[in-house]
């Protein structure tokens, strides 16, 4: 790969730097890219990413000095770096239409499609970043002055490695200076281009501002760990820092843009240097004199960050419910059977097993308060006025029997006889037809009173409102109810009446729950589970308040519990 690289640099011409008066002279013979692709990539660009991703690490690495959580302060640096990005590049075009000698003129359009052809002002990328950065933290309640603290060591880091860029692109070079300085340096390129004699030396600015850097991000690295008073005095030592260099590193350099006989980067430079200092003292005073204490130190920063650790736990420990696994395991089962039918594999997945850890999703149920409501209170609420609930009468015949909804919604008059249930069919979903869920779905029982009861309701129901139909549980037009519909008004029915809330599949663990002190036997014959089904694991739950196993019989367990209050 690397052999690759190098021989499509071959692209881009050869350049050479020669340094006379360091270690006995030293000259240095590179290209400025690489072709990948097809695609010039250019080593300045490179040099900035690894700047910025070198940045984003140390930034991450001392995220909790600054009492700051690390996803919300990523979001903070993603679009502090477009904003970065888009501020350099519009602060240089714009600086350079100010300059007569450039000969350019500002367009928004031409500043973006001509980016490949260089120009960026690092003054801009830090308004830019802080601008977006600012907005970006109100956002996600981030407290802005720590988070620009981290941010400005992270832009020492990103100025200190993307100003080689300029070394390679041989830019950014200063004035001539004297034959005798060891970090003196030429080239065909520069003596060109700044009409300069053969042989003479000028400035590395690029390597002072880089050391610069170095020595900034040093000091302040260790200053932010013992001695930081006050959230934003990172900042603003790094922009007077940074000030106080550029000033005197702008002076040297012959490409400066320019506002008439001013070197814009050196009056913003100084400026900076003086009112950060300014600010320093001040604020250090005032937080003295008021006890002010650091963010991180704060509960309010205490509480945020356990509210993030908090959710980050959920998620890890977010697994599939055990009732979806078992699912998934039964489709791949059934789809390697058909398979192994058609010959296609000779595959048997039938041992896979669900882990023991497996997280079941807790099931609610009503309790007795929500059974005695539910028994009791025949309406809801339609556009804010009372109205009767259409499938009152069908939820409470699946909790008295045990019945799956699909099968109540199935339920004909013609499959009942006296107090005998001939269960024949399931409604799915999509409203259609099935057999049930398996070989045990399809059963005879016989009703209870209060089963029996709530059908000679619904009856009567139908008969008062002229409903004509063949289905026990219809809408309100005697068509097969909708199960999507039958789940809606449920949850708006316990909603509307102050129970407990449930799903509609969840009526049957809360019949399963009241009669589980009957013999698993008998309660397998109920409810219709093989005889492998765990039903008291499953189905049964914590049935608050409840401690008596003296009933045997169904009627009898829900009579007791509708009369006690």
């Amino acid at each position: 790969m690397l052999s690759t690289l190098l021989a499509s640099a071959t692209a881009f011409p050869e350049v050479e730097l020669t340094f006379p008066n360091l270690f006995g002279g030293i000259t240095l013979s590179y290209y400025q890219g690489f072709e990948l692709f097809g695609i010039k990539i250019y080593w300045y660009g490179v040099l900035i990413t690894i700047g910025v991703v070198l940045a984003y690490l140390y930034a991450m690495w001392r995220a909790k000095d600054f009492g700051l959580g690390k996803d919300r302060m990523f979001d903070v640096v993603f679009v502090a770096l477009i904003m970065g990005f888009l501020g350099a590049r519009i602060y240089y075009c714009v600086f350079q239409t100010l300059d007569p000698n450039s000969g350019m003129s500002f367009d928004i359009v031409t500043t973006f499609t001509t980016i490949r052809d260089g120009g960026l002002a690092i003054y801009g990328g830090v308004i830019g970043g802080f601008l977006g950065g600012f907005v970006m933290c109100k956002i996600r309640k981030v407290n802005f002055r720590a988070m620009a603290d981290i941010a400005s060591l992270g832009f020492l880091i990103g100025q200190c490695i993307g100003r080689w860029g300029n070394f390679i692109n041989q830019e950014a070079f200063g004035a001539q200076c004297s034959p005798d300085w060891i970090f003196g340096m030429t080239s065909v390129d520069i003596i060109r281009r700044d009409g300069l004699e053969a042989g003479a030396l000028v400035h590395p600015c690029f390597l002072y501002e880089s050391v610069w850097c170095l020595v900034g991000f040093i000091a302040l690295h260790f200053y932010s760990k013992k001695l930081r008073t006050f959230d934003g005095e990172i900042m603003l030592m790094y922009l007077a820092w940074y000030g106080l260099g550029r000033a005197w590193i702008e002076g040297l350099r012959t490409d400066s843009l320019m506002a008439g006989d001013f070197r814009i980067s050196q009056v913003v430079a100084a400026a900076c240097f003086v009112v950060c200092t300014v600010l320093v003292i001040v604020f250090k005073i005032l937080t003295e004199k008021k006890h002010i204490p650091l963010y991180v130190n704060t509960e309010a920063c205490r509480a945020l960050n356990e509210a993030d650790e908090k959710a980050e736990e959920q998620r890890r420990e977010k697994k599939l419910a055990k009732k979806t696994l078992q699912n998934i395991r039964g489709c791949i089962t059934a789809f390697m059977k058909y398979c192994r039918k058609c010959k296609y594999t000779t595959l048997f997945p039938e041992d896979l097993t669900i882990p023991r850890g497996a997280a079941s999703k807790p099931k609610s149920i009503l309790q007795p308060d929500d059974l005695r409501k539910f028994f009791n209170i025949d309406s809801t609420e339609y556009r804010g006025k009372p109205a009767h609930e259409l499938f009152i009468n069908a939820y409470r015949f699946e909790v008295s029997t045990g019945l799956r909804p699909g099968e109540v919604i199935g339920l004909k008059w013609s499959d009942i006889a006296n107090s005998t249930v001939f269960l024949k069919r399931s409604i799915n979903v999509y409203g259609e037809e099935t057999t049930g869920k398996n070989e045990n779905a399809q059963r005879i029982f016989t009703l209870t009173e209060i089963s029996h009861a709530v059908l000679g309701a619904q009856r009567e129901y139908q008969k008062q409102n002229g409903i004509e139909t063949q289905w026990v549980f219809s809408d309100e037009y005697g068509e097969c109810a909708k199960e999507n519909r039958y789940y809606k008004r449920w949850v708006h029915y316990c909603e509307v009446n102050g129970i407990q809330k449930t799903t509609a599949y969840e009526m049957r663990h809360t019949f399963v729950s009241v009669v589980k002190s009957l013999l698993e036997g008998y309660l397998k014959q109920l409810v219709r589970h093989s005889k492998d089904m765990d039903t008291y694991g499953v189905y049964s739950h914590e049935f608050l308040g409840d401690s008596k196993k003296t009933a045997e019989l169904v009627e009898d367990i829900f009579g007791k519990i509708l009369q006690t209050g």
